[in-house]
């Protein structure tokens, strides 16, 4: 009974499947860590790089570097200053008063001579005025004179900047999942890919992750000046005065009281003044420029300063089931170019952790740990007893002893 039972035990058992379960756990393990790893190389413009995981002769993913010419930046600030009052102030003309002495010219009055004065008002207004002159005195001019000046004003001063960026000729660089794997890019090692990537088979995620940009042949031109939102300006009021009775010399014996002359009123004037009146306050709007420009020109280099290291990738592997993994990364700053360092993948699948342990997240990995084989995924029935050991061990020392006597065989018949 006890026989038959062990018999029938063994066919129970399937000694053929578990075999084979231990054959594939075998070579999981004899190839887990670097062995297993992807064979990595080295993404450049023109060369993109296909990162095959598992081994399976199936890219998973895929490293691209794209050069494309990208177009000029252009960018405006400004930064107010405290306002300028007195912009500037300068001469635009000259205000002139002049005393012609021409004694006795139309008449003697009291037996005083009567000088006319003679003013130019400004803008090409003339005008005038008379006075008292001793007898003797005259045939000259004399003259004053009194600047006319332009004050201007600005109002809302700022320091205006303009930039022109052109980057020129950059390269942009990408990884891509193929088909419906998926991709996520991460700065570090240490993070469970199913933390980023849903563990459940077959849905759908993200398939690109953008690696970063460069450029050597680049430059930056900037432009900054002051400049006023609005000016005003104003011509300012002169005053020329010619001191008549100090110009003569003489004390006057005349009447110095004020009198008309032809109905017009003719005060005694000891100082002649001839004045100029301000103008009207105006307002420009601008914008002005009212200092001067500043210009540069420099080559600029825009590095990639892209931080991933590790990319965590859900892919299909080759029996068509869904596996966790990861690769690692190095970005050059200067070229973009994207160098795969290593890569690792978890050999249980999603589906066989479902049906196995029944949690499909036994089929997730930490990114940067080794390829291996979770043992939650492994059926327990599938171990050889120590009996099946007994049979495994039998059947390599036959095999070994069959080898080895074919081989004498043959070295028999050479020698003959």
């Amino acid at each position: 009974m006890k026989v038959n039972k062990y018999i029938t035990d063994k066919r129970t058992d399937n000694l053929g499947t578990k075999l084979l379960s231990y054959s594939a756990m075998a070579a999981a393990f004899m190839v887990s860590g670097g062995e297993a790893q992807a064979q990595c190389g080295t993404a450049a413009v023109g060369a993109p790089l296909g990162v095959d995981i598992d081994g399976d002769g199936t890219d998973d993913l895929s490293i691209t570097i794209n050069q494309v010419a990208l177009g000029p930046t252009y960018g405006t600030s400004t930064v107010p200053v405290a306002a300028t009052s007195a912009l500037l102030t300068t001469q635009t003309g000259t205000l002139t008063a002049s005393l012609p002495i021409v004694p006795g010219y139309y008449f003697t009055y009291y037996g005083c001579n009567v000088g006319f004065v003679s003013a130019l008002y400004g803008y090409g207004f003339y005008g005038g005025s008379a006075f008292n002159v001793p007898p003797g005195v005259g045939g000259s001019t004399l003259t004053g004179t009194a600047p006319l000046s332009l004050q201007v004003n600005a109002l809302g001063v700022y320091n205006y900047y303009f930039n022109y960026v052109n980057p020129g000729t950059t390269n942009i660089a990408y990884a891509a999942a193929a088909g419906s794997n998926q991709i996520v890019g991460l700065s570090a090692a240490g993070t469970n890919v199913c933390a980023v990537i849903d563990s459940s088979p077959g849905v759908a995620g993200p398939n690109s992750v953008a690696l970063g940009s460069a450029n050597s042949n680049g430059f930056v031109y900037t432009y900054a000046n002051t400049r006023a939102a609005s000016v005003q300006y104003l011509y300012l009021s002169a005053l020329a005065t010619v001191d008549a009775a100090a110009a003569i010399g003489a004390t006057t014996t005349c009447l110095t009281v004020s009198y008309s002359y032809f109905g017009v009123y003719l005060p005694p004037i000891p100082v002649v003044g001839v004045s100029a009146p301000s103008s009207v306050l105006t307002t420009l709007p601008g914008p002005f420029a009212i200092g001067s420009a500043v210009t540069s020109y420099a080559p600029a280099t825009f590095q990639n300063t892209n931080t991933t290291t590790h990319l965590a990738v859900q892919f299909i592997g080759g029996g068509g089931e869904t596996h966790n993994g990861w690769v690692e990364i190095s970005i050059d700053p200067v070229t973009s170019e994207v160098t795969c360092v290593g890569s690792g993948y978890q050999q249980c699948s999603l589906e066989t952790a479902a049906a196995v342990s029944g949690d499909a997240a036994n089929g997730c990995m930490m990114v940067g740990g080794a390829t291996n084989q979770n043992p939650a995924c492994v059926d327990v029935a599938d171990i050889p007893t120590t009996g099946e050991w007994g049979l495994i061990i039998l059947g390599l020392m036959m095999s070994i002893t069959a080898i080895i006597g074919i081989r004498q065989r043959r070295e028999e018949e050479a020698v003959a």
